[in-house]
């Protein structure tokens, strides 16, 4: 099955509507974004191998590029996963467990998805994907209403100072916070260390800038905080999964 919108694809959808014992998933990582709503029961995941439980009402997001794993166990769940490819632009920075995310409305949406699935349809794929987005938008609120302070804060000044260097000194004076702490703040909430976290937005700003500007690969490399043209393209094609200027030949072919 798959479902498409604006640029945006359902690669698969799972929706259990009876407790069930989840079958293990092997560690891989995913090509695409991985979101579980957890309606009842418990589920067991690594993301990034860090461990994580999932009790009633959490939900997980392992986005696009993460490592996915999902435990053996004898508790029964009732749950409902996306695969989701999203388009340039569109995937948040959320990743990780959202706690108290799911509540009714969130199972009779989801229901809604499924029965619209069933009519293959330009106008049911469109009506999937719209309530899709809210509900992924709307944890996006919820994360941001859990979110540590310390965290968000972490992450604006990283937002700000995209295209400069930043340091880890830097960060810790400005948000008045301790070295350590910010590394294993950071790796708990994100899944990942501030070097990848930063390296990813970076390369992110730097796909937005190739579809949107006339600017050089060489400039957008230095706008986005790469002083190293050859260190951006390792990290663009290991992020993107193809390099800087094929991803340009791609996206010009296709405007």
């Amino acid at each position: 099955m798959e479902t498409v919108y604006k640029g945006a694809r359902i690669l698969n959808f799972a929706n259990y509507h009876k407790l069930k014992i989840p079958s293990p998933i092997t560690r891989r990582k995913i090509t695409y974004a991985d979101i579980t709503f957890l309606f009842e029961g418990e589920l067991h995941y690594k993301l990034n191998d860090e461990y994580i439980r999932l009790k009633a009402g959490d939900a997980i997001i392992f986005p696009t590029g993460s490592v996915r794993e999902r435990l053996k166990t004898d508790k029964y769940a009732r749950y409902a996963s996306f695969n989701v490819i999203f388009p340039d632009g569109v995937e948040s920075s959320l990743s990780g467990k959202i706690k108290n995310a799911v509540d009714s409305s969130t199972s009779l949406l989801i229901d809604r998805i499924e029965e619209d699935l069933k009519y293959l349809s330009s106008r049911s794929s469109d009506k999937c994907l719209s309530i899709f987005f809210y509900l992924y938008y709307r944890l996006s609120e919820s994360a941001e209403s859990n979110e540590n302070p310390h965290y968000k804060n972490i992450k604006q000044y990283i937002y700000a100072h995209l295209a400069e260097k930043i340091t880890l000194s830097d960060i810790a004076e400005s948000c008045h916070l301790v070295e350590r702490y910010i590394c294993t703040l950071f790796k708990k909430h994100s899944g990942m260390t501030l070097t990848e976290y930063i390296t990813k937005e970076r390369v992110k700003l730097a796909k937005r800038l190739i579809v949107t500007s006339d600017l050089s690969l060489f400039e957008i490399a230095s706008a986005c905080g790469f002083s190293d043209y050859n260190y951006f393209s390792r990290s663009f094609k290991k992020i993107a999964g193809m390099t800087a200027t094929a991803y340009k030949k791609t996206k010009r072919a296709m405007s």
